[in-house]
């Protein structure tokens, strides 16, 4: 397989929109429909709002903080406010919510194939 590659402006042209303050591209993703480990590379942003999550997270995923502040809380009610260069990670199974306090985007890989959420 070949190696692919994409612009920095990738982020600001991110066409899924989840929510009125929440936006998503997969940028990368693995090919054919029945690769058994899939993987998609994001990239996320999310504006001023109340906090969201897909619920119970059906896979592992990690992220980097690139621009601006993203809030993280699980369900065990821990909550860490993340700034540029700050990683996360997520473990299958999680509940976890996003929110921001003005406009976070950050880079995202999920054991997951492309476009779920």
């Amino acid at each position: 397989m070949p190696v692919e590659f994409k612009s920095a402006t990738e982020r600001y042209k991110l066409t899924d929109q989840v929510d009125k303050y929440v936006f998503f591209d997969d940028i990368f993703n693995s090919k054919g429909e029945t690769t058994q480990d899939p993987l998609a590379g994001i990239w996320f942003r999310i504006e001023k709002g109340p906090p969201i999550g897909p619920g119970l997270h059906g896979y592992d995923e990690s992220g980097v903080v690139y621009e601006g502040t993203v809030t993280l809380k699980d369900e065990t009610g821990m909550e860490k406010k993340l700034g540029p260069g700050d990683s996360f990670f997520i473990h299958r199974g999680s509940k976890v919510l996003f929110s921001s306090d003005d406009c976070g985007v950050c880079f995202k890989c999920a054991a997951r194939p492309k476009g779920k959420l």
